[in-house]
């Protein structure tokens, strides 16, 4: 039986549907799903399998679909920069909260029974568990549909993504708080089911969550967001949609064998494509990076190149002299595509990377105008302090001297 555990993470859940797209693609099926949370709402739309319904929902989330607060208010803590002009509308909205003990869930309620076809969800015969927190026992609550008498499931994911700014409210006489608090990622609950590989949908690399050694015949293949998903509260169209997307190609990268570190690169660089690459470098652009790093200019061209040139510029991305030529090329290739603000949520071939970044470089490099000498002499001083910009320098002599870059 292969199972789905979703984690919590509030706004950041589209994430979970773009993998769930893949999931989809890939023709992977899941006969039980866990989840915390948001998590635990994404499950129960995965086990009801409504995708169109889900991929709705958050094609369409606003933070007025979740909890009623101040836009302006919602807006400034979103974007929180000046203390004197926004803490006093913060303050009041917070106050005014405190006061009233809780902002209201009538929204997340309505969304809840909106998304939830309990009776459909009881039908499809998969296993379906969420966890949630006691206040009133101290002690959690992890619990399967069936578990659940009928009717109140949709109390039980209220409970699960209970909020402590949200108004106190008992399920079965009890107070219960986001089951994160305990365990934002229960795959054990599916593992004590009897399934032995499950696949977590992770919506942030790290949080605080209860230490537990898995056993060894367990296997989890974990998906994890490479890039920010922002924060909690970014209920915004833009952030859903980019969330939604990354979603979707970091679990084709899993399960693709994708490569790269800021890219999905659908082949490998082989050692002699490496080799190639940086032997067709033009005399010139060898020049100017020797010229760049303050290297000795009697040497041989060929020497200088793989002797002093690939070595600074693997240094100053991060690398060492364990690192091979294909690593070397790739970190390369991916930073210059960086440099150029490539756009990353796409597959591409290596070599088309390449070529695409060159596009870019010269697109936006097309008219130069000539530096001063003033100009130019207080570029090469930056230039040599700051490492950042040496490596920028030697990005723009590869992509402006080569006409022809490619593997």
């Amino acid at each position: 039986m292969l199972g789905l555990t979703l984690s919590g993470g509030g706004a950041r859940g589209s994430y979970q549907i773009g993998a769930w797209q893949a999931f989809r693609e890939l023709n992977i099926e899941f006969q039980g799903v866990t989840g915390t949370s948001v998590g635990a709402l994404n499950g129960v739309l995965v086990a009801q399998n409504d995708f169109d319904e889900a991929y709705n929902i958050w094609g369409n989330m606003t933070i007025d679909t979740v909890v009623d607060i101040n836009s302006e208010v919602l807006e400034k803590i979103r974007n929180f920069k000046s203390i004197k002009q926004d803490l006093p509308i913060i303050y009041k909205e917070v106050r005014k909260t405190i006061l009233e003990l809780g902002l209201d869930t009538q929204q997340l309620e309505k969304l809840i029974k909106k998304m939830l076809k309990e009776k459909k969800l009881r039908s499809e015969g998969k296993d379906f568990g969420l966890v949630t927190f006691s206040i009133t026992d101290f002690k959690p609550l992890e619990v399967f549909l069936e578990d659940i008498p009928h009717g109140q499931l949709a109390e039980y994911l209220l409970a699960s993504a209970y909020l402590p700014i949200f108004k106190a409210k008992k399920l079965s006489g009890k107070l219960y708080l986001d089951g994160g608090v305990y365990n934002n990622l229960p795959l054990e609950m599916l593992y004590r089911k009897g399934y032995r590989k499950i696949i977590t949908v992770k919506l942030q690399n790290r949080w605080i969550r209860k230490k537990e050694q898995h056993p060894k015949e367990l296997e989890i293949i974990e998906i994890a967001p490479r890039m920010s998903l922002g924060n909690v509260l970014d209920f915004t169209k833009e952030r859903a949609e980019f969330n939604l997307k990354l979603g979707y190609y970091d679990t084709m990268r899993v399960f693709k064998n994708l490569k790269g570190a800021r890219y999905y690169l659908s082949d490998k660089i082989s050692e002699s494509q490496a080799l190639g690459f940086f032997m067709k470098l033009s005399e010139k652009s060898v020049k100017e990076m020797s010229v760049l790093f303050n290297l000795p200019q009697s040497m041989p061209i060929n020497r200088l190149l793989m002797e002093e040139i690939i070595p600074k510029i693997a240094k100053l991305m991060g690398l060492n002299a364990e690192n091979t030529y294909p690593e070397v090329l790739l970190k390369l290739i991916e930073s210059m595509a960086v440099s150029e603000s490539i756009n990353p949520l796409y597959i591409f071939k290596t070599n088309d990377l390449l070529q695409e970044t060159q596009r870019a470089y010269r697109k936006k490099n097309g008219i130069k105008k000539k530096q001063s000498a003033a100009s130019q002499a207080y570029h090469d001083i930056v230039i040599r302090v700051d490492k950042d910009k040496m490596l920028g320098e030697a990005f723009e002599i590869i992509l402006k001297g080569n006409k022809a870059l490619r593997l």
